[in-house]
Parts: structure tokens; sequence; C-alpha cells
């Protein structure tokens, strides 16, 4: 196409040229783009500071962005250029690619990028409803954006993703101690049922935590946390809780989901019998179930001193 029929087109042509550009990008691939000064300071609060502030970058003809790839670049470059989220280079972005890009428009102070992000995940979503949103999406994400946890818009849509699959199917190493805190709370802050139950949600998270200690805790753990269906009458080996103490004090990335688990939902029995002897989750929790439970159970003595029987003749008849 000429120039001057489209200024988005002409605009993306001049993406690392090497005539009309008189800055070198250097990516943290080694790859160097070229890049034109005065059209990154005028879209771009974060580069017009760089470049034409009291950086030594605007002293310099060269910018390095050791966090930020060749590919994701020329993702930020096409934006800041034109406007759009397109095709780069003649590849279209790939989800990974705008996870990156996202991530890169917070470090770059793009927020208009990020909301344009959001909205091709949204549509991705709506429209294409089987594409598969990882656990390993979710967990290489998480890492990126939030190392604290901190709630953010595309998260909480990888993790609506990730929640329509059932949680006990998705294998321990694919999500990270910190994508799967994420995700618990997300589903519950949404009430949005994650698990079967809440004890299946229980073992899930302490043996995926066992899992990220060792093999050999995950084993140990799974000797004293049957399924559910298998609960029924179920006797724990003390040797076996004999096991768990040399594991126990590295469980410690559990506690910050257990406030997340709605124990008060778990029957006393799997409460006392189960998970109690593990002791992995803080007494308290458990004894505010425990209270719940005695506050709320039908004591039948006292409605049975309550009650008064009358004797119905037309459905029993006169003796």
């Amino acid at each position: 196409m000429p120039r001057g029929v489209s200024l988005e087109n002409d605009f993306r042509a001049i993406i690392d040229d090497q005539t009309l550009s008189d800055l070198d990008i250097i990516c943290s691939d080694d790859v160097t783009i070229r890049g034109c000064r005065i059209i990154l300071a005028a879209r771009s609060d974060f580069f017009h500071s760089l470049l034409f502030g009291q950086m030594r970058e605007a002293r310099q003809n060269e910018v390095t962005f050791p966090k930020i790839d060749s590919k994701t670049m020329r993702i930020i470059l096409d934006y800041i250029y034109t406007g759009e989220i397109s095709k780069s280079r003649g590849s279209t972005p790939t989800l990974d690619d705008l996870i990156e890009a996202y991530s890169a428009a917070e470090y770059i102070q793009l927020p208009e990028l990020k909301v344009d992000i959001l909205m091709d995940f949204e549509e991705t979503m709506d429209k294409a409803p089987e594409v598969n949103f990882s656990p390993e999406m979710l967990s290489s994400a998480i890492e990126k954006l939030s190392p604290t946890a901190e709630p953010d818009q595309l998260l909480d849509m990888l993790a609506e993703g990730v929640a329509k699959m059932q949680l006990e199917d998705i294998p321990y190493e694919k999500l990270t101690n910190l994508a799967l805190f994420y995700l618990v709370r997300h589903c519950k802050e949404k009430k949005r049922p994650l698990a079967k139950n809440q004890y299946s949600l229980f073992r899930y998270v302490t043996l995926h935590t066992a899992s990220k200690v060792s093999q050999d805790a995950l084993e140990r753990f799974k000797h004293c946390l049957p399924p559910l269906e298998e609960t029924y009458g179920w006797s724990v080996y003390p040797e076996h809780l004999e096991d768990l103490k040399s594991v126990q004090q590295e469980m410690t990335e559990l506690s910050r989901i257990l406030k997340h688990i709605d124990f008060i939902s778990i029957s006393g029995k799997i409460l006392a019998d189960i998970i109690e002897p593990l002791k992995v989750v803080p007494l308290e929790i458990l004894l505010d179930a425990y209270r719940h439970k005695a506050k709320n159970e039908v004591v039948w003595e006292e409605k049975k001193a309550l009650m008064e029987f009358t004797w119905d003749r037309n459905f029993c008849g006169p003796n």
C-alpha cells in the first residue's frame, strides 16, 4: 500500500525503520528495535520523561528494557504508533503475548492499552468459551502482574477461566502456590463453587501445598486425607500421623488459604477425625466451626420437652 492512504499503516511501517528512527530500544532478549524519540515522547508520558527529562537516557541514543522482550516491545510500539492492538510484524499476538504486553503496559504507563487488552480477553471468553485459560497461564500471569497477589482485572478473568475446570482434575504442578491462593480467594469472593464441596477443597489445597514441599510430603498427607467418598468409617493409622510431624512445619504456604475455606460446611466428624489430627489448621479456626455447629444443631431432648401431642382421630382412628 502506498504512503498517504492509511495513517495507521504509514506509522506502523516506520517502526524499526533504520532511516527514520533515531533511538535504539534494547530488549531483554538482546534484540534491538529502532524507534523515533519524537513519536514515543508525544504518545507516552513515560517515554517523554525518559527521553526528554533529567535521566541519562535523555543524553543517549539507546534505552534498555531488561524485563521486556522484543516480541512484547513490538506490541507496545504498535500501540504507541497506531493506537491499536494489531498484527505485529505479520503475527497476531497470542493470549500469552497479551499477558506480557499487559504487564509491560503497566510499567510503561499505558492505561488505555491495558483496557484494550482486557477487552480482547473478554471478547475471547464470550466468543470462544472453549479456549483453555490454563492454570499455567494464571500462574505465569500472577508472577508477572501481581507477585503480592493484589487483585487485578486480568487475573480475575484468568481465574474465572480456570474456575470452569474441576479443581480436583488440575495437576498440582500446573498451579503455583500464589496462583492457587488467588483462585481460591477469587471464587470465595464471587461466591463461585470451585470444588465439589469444602472438604474436597481443603484436601486439594493441602495436598497441593505438600506437593510443593516434596513428593515425600505429598505421599504422607495422602495417607491421612482420603477422598470424600472414602471418609465414612475412616480411621487413620497413628503411624501415618506420626510421619507428618517432620513436614508439618514446612506447610506454611497453607495458612493464607485456610481462611478462604468454609470449615463450618464440613461435617463435625470429618473435622474431628480427619482434619484436626493433621495439625495444619489453627485451633481457633476449628473451634469456630465446632462452636457454630454446637449452637445451631437441633437438641432433640430440649425440643421434645416442649412438644404437645394430640391424637388425630381422623388419621389414626378412635383407638
